[in-house]
């Protein structure tokens, strides 16, 4: 079962995203991301709740298939990875790469594990800790660049 809602007291985005030193957070206009997440419940959740943010959203289960999408001409303004997923292109890898060919793209990763392969991530990619809620990513979007839809 996925869950997005805390039943504890709500925690500040701040300890849901991880910023580190020097990471730079552009200012552009986000109205289209790629969802890469090997569960598929996760990425209809996910989905659903950035078209309620008014983007456009397109997924893929795994990094070979984000790569092979990114290289057939088709942008995006924000791509979100997990951090673990089969096969050898995971998370971190997906984000170097995506970075290098598509340098604007900002680029997120979710994890549920505290720590993990944190070494392996680019020093200016974002951490978004699950379980995290529909107000968090409007926070995150926010944060990243100007959100599409305002309401």
């Amino acid at each position: 079962m996925i869950r997005f809602a805390h039943d504890q007291a709500d925690t500040s985005l701040l300890d849901r995203i991880t910023q580190r030193e020097g990471m730079p957070l552009s200012r552009r206009k986000i109205s289209t991301a790629l969802i890469v997440d090997d569960d598929n419940n996760l990425r209809l959740l996910l989905g659903e709740m950035l078209q309620l943010l008014g983007l456009q959203v397109k997924s893929t289960s795994n990094g070979a298939e984000a790569l092979t999408l990114l290289a057939s001409g088709e942008s995006f303004d924000l791509m979100m990875t997990d951090i673990r997923m089969p096969g050898h292109i995971d998370g971190p890898v997906l984000a170097r790469t995506a970075r290098t060919l598509y340098p604007v793209m900002q680029v997120v990763i979710m994890t549920g594990f505290a720590g993990e392969r944190a070494t392996a991530i680019p020093d200016d990619t974002p951490i978004l800790k699950k379980p995290f809620r529909l107000k968090d990513l409007q926070e995150l979007i926010a944060r990243l660049g100007e959100p599409a839809f305002d309401g």
